[in-house]
């Protein structure tokens, strides 16, 4: 068995790092989302619109492929996982141009 390690640090972060920081953390949510809203629908009777314009797709989910549906859904959201990183809002007695970053590695 592994032991996880946890590192915390408050590390000023500003300019193109913090830029790149909020999209990774925009996308991270976004995706989160997306696959929590998949997953309260993926159920008996509903049908997924996939494929394009040109050659579209309809999946009818029936009781097991629904099943099979929410298994991938779960994997996904497993694999995407928790940033190891948050950004906060500088204390009142920091400079505004700073944000903290919080690393967590586990």
């Amino acid at each position: 068995m592994t032991q996880q390690k946890e590192l915390t640090a408050n590390v000023p972060v500003n300019g193109a790092a913090l830029e790149a920081l909020q999209i990774v953390a925009a996308w991270h949510k976004n995706g989160v989302e997306q696959i929590n809203t998949l997953l309260e629908h993926a159920k008996n009777g509903v049908t997924l619109k996939m494929g394009t314009e040109d050659k579209p797709l309809d999946v009818e989910l029936n009781e097991e492929s629904a099943k099979g549906f929410r298994v991938g859904l779960l994997l996904a959201l497993a694999q995407i996982g928790t940033l190891p990183f948050e950004l906060q809002a500088p204390a009142d007695d920091e400079p505004q141009d700073n944000q903290e970053l919080e690393y967590e590695d586990d």
